[in-house]
C-alpha cells in the first residue's frame, strides 16, 4: 500500500480588500489602466484598484448637487434642441420635478402634450446621451415618495446624471484623465462608494502584499 503522506493543508481563503476610507490629502499616482476598467494606483502603504466609473460616478454626483446648492450650475446649450417624447407619467414626473431639474442645470419645456424640449444641460454631463439621461431622471421621479422630501429627490436625480454621464467600463483613458479621476475622487468626496453604494476602489496594503509573496 503506498502511504499518502501527511493531508495537504487546506488553502486559507484569501482576505477581502480593504475599501474603507482614505483620508483626504493622500496621494495616489495612477500607474495604468488594466482592461480598460480599473485604474491601479500606487498609494503610500500599497496598491489602489480604481473601478473608474464607479469613481467617476461618485464624483460628479457630488460636483451636481454642490453646484446646484450654490445656485451657479455652468450650463451648455445643445447645437440643436432634443424633443423627447415621454408617456404620461413621465410628463407627470416632469411637472412635479421642474424646479429640482433647473435647479440641477437642465433648460426643458414642455412641447405638446407628449413631449418635452431639452434646450440646456449642465456642463458636467459632456458628451452623454442627452436622451436616457433625462429619462432615467424622470424614472427616479416616479419611484419618489414625497415623503422623503425634496432634498433626497436632488439628490436621487443627481445619482442617475452622474450614473449616465460617467465614463463607463471598457473605455480607455489617458494618463491626465486616470489622473484626474483618483485625484477628484480623494480630494473632494465624503464618500469612497458609487451613489448607489457599490465600492469606488479597493485597498491592498504592502503588508498584505508581502505576506501574499512570502516576504513576511
Amino acid at each position: 500500500r503506498i502511504d499518502p503522506g501527511p493531508p495537504e493543508r487546506e488553502a486559507a481563503a484569501p482576505e477581502p480588500f480593504d475599501s474603507g476610507t482614505l483620508l483626504e490629502g493622500v496621494p495616489l499616482a495612477p500607474l495604468a489602466q488594466f482592461r480598460d476598467s480599473y485604474i491601479l494606483a500606487s498609494a503610500p502603504d500599497g496598491l489602489v484598484i480604481v473601478d473608474q466609473h464607479a469613481a467617476h460616478e461618485r464624483v460628479l454626483y457630488e460636483a451636481f448637487l454642490r453646484q446646484g446648492e450654490s445656485g451657479s450650475v455652468p450650463r451648455q446649450r445643445l447645437l440643436f434642441p432634443e424633443v423627447l417624447e415621454v408617456s404620461p407619467a413621465r410628463r407627470r414626473a416632469f411637472e412635479d420635478s421642474e424646479a429640482a431639474l433647473e435647479a440641477l442645470g437642465f433648460a426643458i419645456s414642455a412641447f405638446g402634450e407628449g413631449a418635452l424640449k431639452i434646450e440646456e444641460v449642465p456642463s458636467l454631463v459632456g458628451a452623454a446621451a442627452v436622451e436616457p439621461l433625462v429619462l432615467g431622471m424622470l424614472d427616479e421621479v416616479l419611484e419618489w415618495d414625497r415623503a422623503e422630501g425634496m432634498q433626497r429627490l436632488r439628490e436621487r436625480m443627481a445619482a442617475s446624471a452622474a450614473c449616465h454621464a460617467a465614463v463607463r467600463a471598457h473605455h480607455p483613458l489617458s494618463s491626465d484623465e486616470m489622473l484626474r479621476i483618483v485625484t477628484d475622487l480623494i480630494r473632494g468626496s465624503r464618500s469612497l462608494t458609487c451613489p448607489h453604494g457599490r465600492p469606488a476602489l479597493l485597498r491592498l496594503p504592502m503588508e498584505r502584499l508581502e505576506r501574499e509573496f512570502r516576504r513576511r
